[in-house]
């Protein structure tokens, strides 16, 4: 599970401090001659409430692992550190709020300005192979061209939805925030985590390249009136093997040794959400959409915004953020029937632990035909949403 550091930090005037403590007691003659010179005499300042460590839980022991990557300088941060550290949020994300907060009612944020922010970052590297496609139209890019291409926009779209949900999480705020702060990236797990990011990336764009690669199609005549719909099918079905899979960790011994590493965090943040096993890697980023890609077809540009897709819904997942807001594909329309996923069901599923509940990740369909949806606290009782 990931945390700060119980350690605190030693306060700026601290060596003031132990010279003042370490000074001999004055004499009876000493002091009444230090009565006449106060105003000479250095007193030591009071210690800042400001500068004071913030609160982070109410408990009076904070049981995360110690976590120090944040007050490391970028300047001296290891390879490792530099890839984890571009995840690391604005510091309030992490500190306890006060029982005074009011945010008042819960926001509602736009789908339409969501799906408009998506299409802008996701659809770099499609627009540049279509220019390049209509500048010179005989030479069709060769794939050691068009996965570099793909997979540097890829990698930029997903530091981007790290950044673009840390702007929202400062102002709609995160759940559970007036009992504890959101847990930050443990010590322990930064080599993992950089080597989960980088896994992410490359194997996402490498699988969709083996399967669907063809130079001769043209980035904007790949997509069809049908696209939408097949988005649709294509996240149910995916969440479907998901929901398996995922549930199977928690009711099976064997299986839960290889997904109890994700759930060391109770209050996790975008970066934890590829805090997991290697096993669990491979089957997550790589088995799980291959399934829903051999069932339902797609084209290669389809699949690579439609993997951009994922990938927003898969780290919104994991930021806590306290607003009213649909999964972008999926949301809309399962909000009719009361099947739509919000960030708090998957937020209440790592406070779970082992207990489970809330299984699915792009969808709540299977939970609620399958009966193991929990009872959100928070947006319990907003209009459009199903209870249990």
């Amino acid at each position: 599970m990931q945390t700060r550091s119980a350690t605190a930090q030693p306060h700026p005037l601290l060596p003031v401090l132990e010279e003042f403590s370490t000074t001999s007691p004055t004499t009876n003659d000493e002091e009444s001659s230090s009565s006449t010179s106060s105003e000479s005499s250095p007193t030591p300042p009071p210690l800042s409430p400001v500068l004071a460590p913030k609160k982070q839980t109410l408990q009076l022991k904070d049981y995360r692992p110690p976590s120090t990557l944040h007050l490391i300088p970028r300047s001296s941060h290891t390879f490792t550190q530099r890839i984890v550290s571009i995840g690391i949020m604005h510091p309030e994300y992490h500190d306890l709020k006060p029982k005074e907060l009011d945010r008042g009612e819960i926001p509602v944020h736009g789908t339409l300005g969501e799906h408009w922010w998506i299409l802008r970052g996701a659809l770099v590297a499609p627009v540049l192979q279509q220019l390049s496609y209509w500048a010179f139209p005989n030479y069709k890019w060769p794939i050691a061209l068009a996965y570099p291409v793909y997979l540097v926009c890829f990698t930029g779209f997903a530091i981007s939805c790290l950044k673009h949900f840390d702007y929202w999480a400062k102002v709609y705020g995160t759940y559970d925030e007036k009992k504890i702060g959101r847990d930050r990236i443990p010590d322990q797990s930064i080599g993992q985590l950089a080597r989960g990011f980088l896994a992410f990336v490359i194997f996402r764009t490498l699988g969709e390249f083996y399967l669907k690669w063809d130079k001769l199609e043209t980035p904007f005549q790949a997509f069809r009136w049908s696209t939408p719909v097949r988005y649709f099918v294509w996240l149910v079905v995916m969440d479907y093997f998901f929901y398996i899979y995922h549930r199977s960790c928690h009711e099976i011994p064997y299986l839960w040794s290889i997904h109890q590493k994700h759930h060391q965090t109770k209050h996790p943040n975008p970066v934890l959400s590829i805090l997991a096993d290697g096993y669990q890697e491979v089957i997550e980023i790589a088995l799980v959409p291959l399934a829903a890609t051999l069932i339902v077809p797609m084209r290669f540009h389809e699949l690579y915004l439609l993997i951009c897709y994922t990938a927003y819904v898969e780290i919104f997942g994991h930021t806590g953020i306290r607003a009213k807001w649909h999964l972008p594909i999926t949301g809309p329309i399962l909000s009719l029937v009361g099947c739509e996923l919000i960030v708090e069901d998957h937020d209440l599923h790592h406070r779970y632990g082992k207990g489970g509940k809330n299984y699915g990740k792009q969808t709540r369909v299977w939970d609620v035909l399958f009966g193991t949806t929990a009872e959100r606290i928070e947006m319990r009782g907003l209009e459009g949403l199903r209870e249990t």
